[in-house]
């Protein structure tokens, strides 16, 4: 997995799928390339992602739930869109009369390409008596050398490493927003 995040062909695969110039590997060493477990019960609740762009590559499928959420560009580089989220968060599945939030149920081996820092995403819970749902999570950046925020790198990983302490004082980030 860590060749095929790494890859050059990959990463200008996905930047010309983007149609953008150029894109990274995130630098972040606990965010870069993760595996995304879920046992019978567990979901992964609403959240931004604190990279521009992540690749999924669902592995193995829950046999209930497990579907993958998101409001695409809920929030903008220049604006939080605290409210959009609210009605989201408050169970509002419509957002100015058109459809906010969008499911997909995944398949092993699909690959999505997602830009989870201006989309609002989860996946929903694995049903109880389900297999586990596994996925690798590529993550990717505009500018290189960007590092995940200490406070939520501890918040997701519960430590950081010298590099995220290091980051904090040289923060690479195309955007003010919150992490």
């Amino acid at each position: 997995m860590k060749e095929l995040f790494a890859s050059a062909e990959l990463t200008a695969f996905i930047a010309e799928s983007l149609e953008i110039p150029q894109l990274y590997c995130y630098a972040d060493p606990l965010a870069g390339l993760t595996a995304n477990i879920l046992d019978p019960g567990q979901e992964f609740s609403w959240h931004f992602d604190t990279n521009d762009f992540a690749v999924t590559l669902l592995i193995d499928e829950p046999d209930g739930g497990g579907l993958f959420q998101y409001v695409p560009g809920i929030r903008s580089a220049t604006e939080e869109g605290f409210d959009a989220i609210q009605a989201v968060l408050e169970g509002g599945a419509l957002l100015d009369g058109q459809l906010g939030v969008r499911t997909l149920q995944l398949r092993p081996g699909d690959m999505q390409i997602f830009r989870g820092r201006y989309s609002l995403h989860r996946v929903t819970r694995v049903s109880a008596d389900s297999t586990p749902r596994h996925a690798a999570i590529f993550a990717y950046t505009e500018q290189p050398g960007v590092i995940g925020r200490l406070a939520r790198t501890r918040q997701l990983f519960g430590r950081a490493l010298p590099e995220h302490i290091e980051s904090e004082t040289t923060r690479v980030r195309s955007d003010a927003l919150l992490d």
